[in-house]
Formats: structure tokens, C-alpha cells, sequence
């Protein structure tokens, strides 16, 4: 810290692609023990005019900072310099549209007001209320997959499962879900370092038709008899004044739900991954189930979702002796806090019995994930799911592809064989003779 005392500027800070190089080509590493090999800075350079915060004290701190917020929607939209306005109507592109409607792009006052509309409805003591649904949903893909044989997880287990289940929260038809879930994969691009235009233009259009086909689901369940989750949305939406509603509730919570889609289903992916990645958790979790949680915990520990997002400086600052003009973007690296050695021993290590909770995986402060309580409980039943103990799940590459120039840490597929143990043997496991890992 002592080192950093005299810095006044960005400009004597370290640039990020000397120590990460290749990231906007070919994404996050799995790990980021390089990052704290090779500096002992506390902050690093992001281009001329931001910063990167990468330490998981410095990320604690950042995030409970007030001054520390959102990025704009105008801001954001100015970096998508692919993201033209669609011409007649209002003039906005479908992103536009997307953004102005996100919480996330929102800072005080209005922020305080927004936030709740999402987040109280997802509230830990309404969320088991949500199990029992997806834990149907789960059953059947399970079934469909133990009929296949070889699946890909991510497309038929994981994204299936996000998707079917909050279209059952918004009475979605069949087709609808199954056209959300190709719209999903559509929208990809947005989050890319640097889309082709083909790319950025497709999902501009994906991103227009999601936002319809939700918002739609969303005001005809509201018209019917919609569920709780829904009714509380609506409340709360209600509230809202004028100005801080850019378009309607069915758009709102479409934008709003779309971590819940697609963040959700990534995690997933990747916490089963890493679990089945290490066959002596498996054995250890099916031997003891309470550890299901650790399973989860250190699965999004080591491959978070958005290893990166990014905030922005409200005012004038200073982050460890380092002064950052209002309008600063800065980064969070997430990631890296979550391997920080200074927080973990042996970070870049599996350990199922690891006792420190402290990750960064959904962010922290005000602006955390309003959702993570679901998609917690979803990567829960999830992997219950997977080492039930009739089943026998394994990868089927033990290598698979992450997405490029991503932002994101995610699988493009994961292919696994999904067995069903034969009775006897199943009958021996249950009566305590040593599980199947």
C-alpha cells in the first residue's frame, strides 16, 4: 500500500494487458495467480481514463463505497459503439431499450427505489417458495438426459433449466420458452470485447424480440391471476414515479430478469463443472450431501459467472492514494479477488472443505445481485440433482471450450455422460455400502 502513497494518477499505474495479455481476444484465464506473481500494486490501468481493482480487500472496500456506482446507461451505450438507433419509432436501438430499463445502469436516488422492485421478491425467505417448481423442471431435463446418454449440460440441463423455469413464473407457453432460450444465445455478443457488426446487429434484433416476447408473457399473466413472485414485482413497480420508469412493468422486469436467465444458467454450468472437474469432491459430496453448499460456493468461487463487470466513479476520488476523476470507469475484478492469497490458502485449489465464504462471486455493496438467493438455490438442487445417488454423471471432455472475448467466464458447451446406476447396485449404495463416485 506504502508503494502506491505517492501516486497521484492512473498514468504511473501498471496497464492491465501487460499482465493479463490477449483478454479481450480470448477471454479471462482460468486463473489469476499472475496477477498477484507479478505486481504488488493495489491497482492496475485499464487504457488512458480507467482502473482495475483486482485485490479482494480493495474490492470489499470499493463496493461499500457510496461514491462507487452504477455505470450510466448513456455511458455504457457510448463504449457499444457497434449499437446503432434502429430507424422510425423512437430512434433507440433494442440495447438502448434494454439498458435504460436495467437496474443496473441506475445510481441515488433513483437506484434506491428501483433496486426493491427486484430484489424484495427474491429475498431468501420467499425463494424456497420457488424450489418445488424448479426442482420439477430439473426431474424432467434429468430424465431427458439419462435418455440421451451424452449431453451438452450447458444448452440442455443448465440454460434449459433458467429458462423454463422463470417462464413458469410468467406463464410462458412452450414455444415462447423455447424461442427465449435461442434468443439467449442470440444476445451472446453483448457481452463480447469486440463483436463483429454482423454480431452486434443480430443481437441488437435478439435483444428487441426478448424484451417483447418477456414483456408480453409478463403483462398477460399479469391480466390472468399471476403468481406471488410476480404480484410483489408489479407492487413494487407501482410505486415507481414517473421518471424512474422508462417503459412499462413487462419490460421492465424483462430487462431486469435477464441475470436471472442467463448469469443463473452460466453458473450452473460452471459450478457442476468444476465439481465433476474434481472426482474426489464428487465422492466426498455424495458421502455427505450437507456439503452440496460447499459445492456451490467453491464451484462460482473459482469460475464466476462475470469474473469482470465494471462501475463508475459518481465523484471525485481517491482509491489507495490513486486520485480518479468523476466519470472513472472502474473495473472489478471479481475473479481475481476470489483467488486472492492474501484471503486464501492454496486459492487456485478445489477444496470442498474450504471454511472461508468470503467470494466476490455476485459483487457486493448496494449494487450486489439482486438475484443471487435463486441462483444459489437453483445451482443447489442442480447439483443434488446431478449425484443423486441412482445417477452417474461425468464430463465426457475434461477440457471444453470457454467463450472468447468475453467478459464472462463461460463454457460454450460441456458434454457429459449421464448414466443410470443399475438397481442392485443402487439398492447396495442405499443400504450404505461405499457410493459410485
Amino acid at each position: 500500500m506504502s508503494q502506491l502513497s505517492s501516486v497521484s494518477s492512473t498514468a504511473c499505474l501498471t496497464d492491465i494487458d501487460e499482465l493479463l495479455p490477449n483478454v479481450r481476444t480470448h477471454g479471462f484465464p482460468e486463473d489469476f495467480s499472475a496477477l498477484f506473481r507479478r505486481t504488488e500494486l493495489r491497482l492496475l490501468r485499464n487504457g488512458d481514463d480507467a482502473v482495475v481493482v483486482f485485490r479482494n480487500k480493495d474490492l470489499v472496500e470499493c463496493a461499500a463505497n457510496p461514491y462507487v456506482g452504477n455505470t450510466p446507461f448513456d455511458c455504457q451505450l457510448r463504449r457499444m459503439k457497434f449499437i446503432e438507433p434502429v430507424p422510425g419509432g423512437d430512434g433507440y436501438s433494442s440495447v438502448e431499450r434494454f439498458l435504460r430499463n436495467l437496474v443496473f445502469t441506475s445510481n441515488p436516488p433513483s437506484h434506491a427505489s428501483k433496486r426493491p422492485v427486484i430484489a424484495r421478491p427474491l429475498v431468501p425467505k420467499q425463494v424456497p417458495l420457488l424450489a418445488p417448481m424448479a426442482k420439477h423442471i430439473l426431474k424432467d431435463l434429468i430424465e431427458r438426459a439419462v435418455r440421451r446418454g451424452t449431453v451438452d449440460f450447458m444448452a440442455e440441463v443448465s440454460n434449459r433449466l433458467t429458462v423454463k423455469f422463470w417462464g413458469a413464473q410468467f406463464d410462458m407457453q412452450s414455444a415462447e420458452v423455447d424461442r427465449l432460450s435461442e434468443l439467449l444465445n442470440m444476445m451472446a455478443p453483448l457481452f463480447y470485447f469486440t463483436p463483429t457488426r454482423e454480431e452486434a446487429l443480430t443481437a441488437d434484433r435478439a435483444t428487441g424480440e426478448y424484451l417483447n416476447l418477456v414483456a408480453n408473457a409478463v403483462e398477460r399473466a399479469l391480466a390472468r391471476r399471476p403468481g406471488e413472485l410476480l404480484q410483489l414485482m408489479k407492487s413494487g413497480f407501482d410505486v415507481l414515479s414517473r421518471d424512474e420508469k422508462a417503459e412499462g412493468v413487462g419490460a421492465f422486469i424483462a430487462a431486469n430478469i435477464f441475470n436471472g436467465l442467463h448469469t443463473a444458467a452460466v453458473g450452473i454450468g460452471n459450478a457442476v463443472y468444476q465439481l465433476l472437474h474434481h472426482q474426489n469432491a464428487v465422492a466426498q459430496v455424495r458421502a455427505t450431501p450437507t456439503l452440496v453448499a460447499n459445492a456451490v460456493a467453491e464451484g462460482l468461487r473459482l469460475s464466476p459467472p462475470f469474473p469482470y463487470t465494471e462501475r463508475y466513479a459518481l465523484q471525485d476520488l481517491e482509491i489507495r492514494g490513486v486520485a480518479l476523476p468523476k466519470g472513472t470507469s472502474i473495473g472489478m475484478l471479481w475473479g481475481a479477488g476470489n483467488r486472492d492469497p492474501d484471503i486464501y490458502e492454496n486459492p487456485d485449489c478445489y477444496d470442498i472443505f474450504r471454511k472461508q465464504r468470503t467470494e466476490l462471486t455476485f459483487g457486493g455493496g448496494v449494487h450486489i445481485c439482486p438475484g443471487r438467493y435463486v441462483a444459489r438455490m437453483l445451482m443447489h438442487l442442480t447439483i443434488e440433482g446431478v449425484l443423486a445417488p441412482e445417477l452417474r454423471v461425468a464430463l465426457a471432455d475434461d477440457h471444453p471450450a470457454w467463450l472468447p472475448r468475453s467478459p464472462g467466464r463461460q463454457l460454450e458447451h460441456m458434454a457429459v455422460t449421464v448414466e443410470r446406476i443399475a438397481s442392485a447396485l443402487f439398492e447396495q449404495n442405499s443400504r450404505g455400502r461405499p457410493p459410485i463416485p
